[in-house]
């Protein structure tokens, strides 16, 4: 592709950057879409924390737009034959709060109504 040929461009090979692309590739029928990053794929995506993602936000609305990012990167990784190298490790919450009741309620308030099933809790 050269310069000139590129119509969008995505700065970022996180989570949100590829989920742009598609989303602009897939839903707008853009073809002329470049991502561009230094590393790999995924590799320093949620902060530089270790090629893993999260949907715990403290906001149902952020939850929301999380997972939706992350349905459309499961998407690709189904097309591609995963050439993306995406995983569902899980994520883990440690903290060296004694009581972590209010961390915990911000926890429930992200995941809403759907909280009770996809929290899991151990001491």
């Amino acid at each position: 592709m050269k310069t000139n040929d590129v119509e969008i461009l995505v700065i970022g090979a996180g989570i949100v950057g590829i989920a742009t692309a598609y989303y602009m590739a897939v839903q707008h029928k853009r073809s002329r879409v470049l991502i561009v990053d230094e590393g790999q794929p995924m590799a320093l995506t949620s902060a530089q924390s270790g090629e893993n993602y999260r949907n715990w936000w403290p906001h149902p609305t952020m939850a929301d737009f999380t997972n939706h990012s992350t349905d459309l990167m499961e998407e690709i990784a189904r097309r591609s034959d995963n050439r993306i190298h995406m995983t569902r490790r899980g994520y883990l919450l440690v903290t060296r709060e004694e009581k972590p009741e209010e961390l915990l309620q911000q926890l429930y308030a992200g995941y809403g109504p759907q909280a009770e099933k996809l929290i899991r809790l151990h001491e």
